[in-house]
């Protein structure tokens, strides 16, 4: 069954919801009307330039905005971009630098992020929803240091410092883009921002805490469906491996077999990773949790599975505590903090911090120069040593 066909009774009729959603019209395309979980009703166009999607908006509905003043607008739009114009864009242009706001940079920064990744547009959108709108109505010529030292104060008194961190340095990047498009002069008004002090974060295991881990993961993988603390083995399997490499969660619950080399130097060649492309060196153990998996013969692309087949990711919030109070971990003790255990077992066991670093595909600027020189074969050979140190020693 198609789209049904946007018109004034069907846009009264549509309900609020507790999330945000759209009704496209069947028969003009491109046009649609967007239902905010206030209930407010507001009309767009989409259309594609340069192989992005663009939305171009008409109006919120209402008496001064009815459905029919909204139809002929979209026409008119969609028949200009037809002819080639870019409406969005002309708009944007159209502004003086004067009446551009703080909401417009934003708008035209995320239209311009083409090549980041879905996740990091995510956590740009979460900032511009919840903390940069505080401030979207001020012009960027207007703006001062006050207002962002304000918005940074008032984003830290919610809560969330290391959340004001980041918004903040997301706007001062975008003001440096507003620079460049003549947007702004003189100087950024987010530079040097005091910044609120990190928390630490993260930690090794102990040797019991290991062993402890080790054991609840048999545990739990071996009770029956429907005890309270059974786990698959496609997640259990998944936390081994991040144990025994290093790997982010989301490089692990995202393998897919087509990227496992089990030669001679056992290695996964992700293609695409936070730091871009790597190679993740795999000890004997780490090949042994592959090798069962492939055994277990779960799914013909993805390594980890739920037992239904689904991606493992969807759930990993749900498992993650139960295999940790099993273990009798800390609260406090996530997922990542496997890959801050494995570095420092990888201290422990005397490898170098630039082969360390290398090893977890760490890429930053000052620590780059010192492991790029770095032969396989030592990166492979320091894997295996800190594998021994990860797996719990056999009782006699």
């Amino acid at each position: 069954m198609g789209r049904p066909k946007l018109s004034a009774s069907l846009v009264e009729a549509l309900e609020r919801r507790p999330r945000r959603y759209q009704v496209r019209c069947g028969k003009l395309a491109g046009f649609l009307v967007r239902v905010s979980p206030s209930g407010s009703k507001t009309y767009y166009v989409q259309y594609k330039r340069g192989g992005r999607n663009r939305f171009y908006r008409l109006g919120k509905h209402g008496e001064t905005y009815p459905f029919s003043r909204a139809r002929i607008d979209a026409g008119n739009v969609l028949a200009a971009v037809a002819a080639g114009d870019d409406p969005a864009k002309s708009r944007q242009e159209g502004r003086t630098a004067a009446q551009f706001t703080v909401r417009d940079l934003c708008e035209r920064f995320m239209a311009d992020q083409v090549t980041i990744k879905p996740s990091t547009r995510r956590v740009y959108r979460g900032h511009v929803k919840h903390h940069l709108s505080k401030i979207g109505s001020i012009p960027v010529s207007e703006l001062t240091r006050g207002d962002v030292v304000r918005l940074h104060a008032r984003i830290t008194k919610s809560g969330t410092p290391a959340a004001a961190n980041q918004a903040i340095g997301l706007l001062h990047n975008m003001l440096e883009r507003a620079i460049e498009w003549g947007l702004l002069t003189g100087r950024n008004p987010a530079d040097r921002t005091p910044k609120n002090r990190p928390k630490k974060r993260g930690r090794a295991l102990t040797p019991a805490e290991r062993s402890e881990l080790w054991a609840a993961l048999k545990r739990c993988e071996e009770y029956p469906r429907g005890h309270d603390q059974h786990l698959p083995r496609g997640f259990t399997e998944a936390v081994r491996l991040l144990a025994l490499t290093g790997m982010r969660r989301t490089e692990a619950t995202n393998l897919r077999w087509e990227w496992i080399r089990l030669g001679e130097r056992p290695s996964i060649d992700l293609p695409d990773s936070k730091t871009g492309r790597k190679t993740v060196w795999l000890s004997d153990d780490a090949v042994a949790v592959l090798q069962r998996r492939a055994e277990a013969d779960e799914h013909p692309e993805l390594v980890f599975t739920t037992p239904t087949g689904g991606a493992i990711d969807h759930v990993w919030g749900h498992r993650w505590p139960i295999l940790r109070d099993a273990a009798g971990l800390p609260v406090d003790f996530r997922t990542h903090d496997l890959r801050h255990a494995y570095i420092s077992d990888a201290a422990m066991a005397g490898v170098p911090t630039e082969v360390a670093m290398a090893m977890l595909g760490l890429r930053s600027p000052a620590t780059a120069a010192k492991y790029r020189h770095l032969a396989d074969e030592a990166i492979a050979a320091a894997v295996k040593r800190t594998a021994q140190r990860v797996r719990p020693k056999k009782s006699k």
